[in-house]
């Protein structure tokens, strides 16, 4: 397994991430409603093969 399994995030922070499938993705923070939930926006593309 790559990367590690927990962060510290808040509402607002931002990343880009890779898949296993070599696509890139961007994830956004848009809320955190309780200790167990956190909302995203994810945008992942596809690759140009």
């Amino acid at each position: 397994m790559l990367g590690q399994q927990s962060l510290d995030v808040r509402e607002g922070d931002r990343a880009c991430v890779g898949t296993e499938n070599m696509r890139v993705g961007y994830v956004e923070v848009t809320g955190i409603p309780d200790a167990d939930h956190i909302d995203l926006a994810v945008t992942v593309w596809q690759r140009a093969d």
